[in-house]
């Protein structure tokens, strides 16, 4: 972040004062766009571009931001006693160009559905119902870009599409019993765009001006004296 500087030095008493242009101050503008709570499948995150008149931009910070849960409920139709055991797999990204924040949640996966390994519910009553989640909590990652050429992409008056995509895989196995199941992922993203940019500054020529109005304000001083 770049502070704001006044160079202007201006009296009376000078006929030519020296001209220089105004430093632009940095300033931030921020916007952001969501999705979910969502299950599998492929979605777009919008976030706007950066105005162009607003001034130049200088850098781009981005955020994403994301949360993946594995949820699961068994109901056993019959008997009692008896045990569920599952596992499971989800993974999410969110996306666009060179920024991905990819990240998983596993448990009780076992390629050969040994039991021991597994997650195990129960023992159930009949037709008992057991529900449950695992939940990862916060992930999130940061991205600056400060090349010309890269910014130039986040510039417009549009939207950037962010892509979401959350997958599943499942395994379950029962001792027994005649069961209902669901397994299920959850997913919400936010992704966040702070855009720092410098404001247009005012031309240095406007300060020729200057010493004019200095010299009327003094011209009608005289004549509301001699009034």
């Amino acid at each position: 972040m770049v502070a704001c500087m006044t160079v202007l030095a201006l009296t009376a008493a000078q006929i030519m004062p020296p001209i220089q242009s105004a430093q632009a101050c940095w300033s931030t503008v921020t916007t952001s766009g969501s999705y979910g709570p969502a299950g599998v499948g492929s979605y777009t995150i919008d976030v706007n571009q950066f105005n162009p008149t607003n001034g130049v931009l200088k850098e781009a910070i981005f955020t994403l931001q994301g949360n993946l849960s594995g949820t699961y409920s068994f109901t056993d139709n019959d008997g009692s006693n008896e045990y569920a055991y599952w596992g499971q797999t989800g993974n999410t990204s969110i996306s666009y160009g060179r920024m991905n924040l990819y990240y998983t949640v596993s448990s009780g996966m076992d390629p050969n559905y040994v039991q021991a390994n597994m997650n195990m519910v129960g023992p159930f009553a009949s037709h008992q119902t057991i529900t449950g989640t695992i939940y990862t909590g916060n992930l999130s990652q940061h991205f600056m870009i400060t090349t010309p050429s890269q910014l130039s992409a986040f510039i417009g008056i549009g939207t950037l599409p962010f892509s979401l995509v959350v997958n599943q895989n499942d395994e379950l196995t029962y001792s027994g019993g005649n069961f209902n199941s669901i397994i299920s992922e959850s997913v919400s993203a936010t992704v966040t765009a702070q855009y720092e940019y410098a404001s247009t500054p005012i031309p240095g020529t406007i300060f020729l001006f200057a010493p004019a109005l200095v010299g009327l304000s003094a011209i009608r001083r005289r004549l509301q004296k001699a009034g």
